[in-house]
């Protein structure tokens, strides 16, 4: 259905993909390497103006950041989130909405033991999907709010997690500056364009001491499905030193750095705190030459690893969620989205 919908609309408006430099330190020079866009069709590369259905990316040679080079152009990206052509038209089960819950409880748990956060915090979920993290944080005592660039999604929100969305993106909607004390981003930074301007953005609008909570999915530790997250929708890849880099670069005082070392799960987490004045913490490179070969061989290794370790590792995980308590997760009586 979606090849349909992508037959059936204009293409949006700007120019084709184009080649530009690393956002992170502006060095142009880096490896090559193809993109895994293995379920994407070629109907979204011509929606996004490629003339062949494989994205490019480029190792930086300057810090290690990874990003999709040449890339399309943000107009073009943004509608087609406004359109709900990123999201693929299938059933999603119980234990996908169940998830959506019950990791950002993870989520919101770290970051309260790494950082000092307020009673009641106000916090904003910038890329709010159908809600599940807004309900999670309201259930934890919090004044969650969340926005949401894909209208199908909003809509879906209030009968799936009885929370409403507002329909939006972060680059553009209109937020009020200094009022929030934490903001929740999970596997959305991957998708901007202008990935610091966005984070700046993000620092205004946190109050002073403020939080970032920061969910990406990576390469790094990732076995073969972490592959698949070099695609065409994604402009960067993220592993913690890069991350670092990012959260210096933006005016924020790195806070903690985790990855979650789950098959399913190859993501990198990160807790910024808003900084008065420039960060002194030192930004970290990412050694170009073992981000490639990570990103060429890595997911092999990581792949027979994570088969060994893997059922250990689940039993010590449920023992530690019984331990902190059960979520508050449970299935909305409307919701069959």
């Amino acid at each position: 259905m979606a090849a349909d919908m992508l037959q059936s609309i204009e293409l949006a408006a700007g120019s084709g993909p184009r080649e530009v430099s690393c956002p992170l330190c502006g060095a142009a020079a880096g490896a090559r390497l193809s993109g895994y866009d293995r379920k994407v069709g070629p109907q979204v590369f011509a929606f996004l103006g490629f003339s062949e259905p494989v994205s490019r990316w480029t190792v930086c040679a300057g810090c290690g950041f990874v990003y999709q080079n040449p890339r399309p152009d943000p107009v073009r990206v943004i509608d087609l989130y406004a359109r709900g052509l990123y999201r693929e038209r299938r059933e999603y089960s119980t234990h996908f909405f169940r998830n959506r819950y019950r990791y950002p409880v993870e989520h919101y748990r770290w970051l309260t033991r790494r950082a000092r956060v307020p009673a009641n915090p106000r916090i904003l979920d910038i890329g709010a999907g159908f809600g599940g993290a807004v309900r999670a944080f309201r259930d934890l005592g919090t004044r969650a709010e969340g926005i949401e660039a894909d209208p199908a999604l909003v809509a879906a929100a209030p009968g799936r997690f009885g929370v409403d969305l507002r329909r939006g993106n972060i680059e553009d909607i209109e937020l009020e500056e200094g009022a929030w004390d934490v903001i929740y981003s999970s596997h959305t930074h991957e998708h901007f364009a202008d990935v610091v301007g966005v984070t700046r953005r993000l620092r205004r609008l946190l109050a002073p001491g403020g939080h970032i909570l920061l969910v990406l999915p990576t390469f790094r530790f990732g076995a073969r499905n972490a592959q698949g997250f070099l695609n065409v929708f994604h402009l960067s890849m993220f592993t913690a030193p890069t991350l670092r880099k990012l959260l210096v670069l933006t005016g924020f005082e790195p806070v903690a750095f985790r990855y979650p070392l789950e098959h399913s799960r190859p993501e990198v987490w990160a807790i910024g705190r808003r900084a008065d004045e420039q960060s002194r913490a030192g930004a970290r490179r990412d050694p170009s030459g073992l981000v490639e070969w990570e990103i060429r061989r890595g997911p092999a290794i990581f792949e027979a690893v994570y088969r060994v370790t893997d059922l250990p590792l689940r039993a010590v995980r449920a023992l530690r969620r019984r331990i902190e308590g059960p979520s508050r997760w449970r299935e909305w009586p409307e919701g069959k989205s």
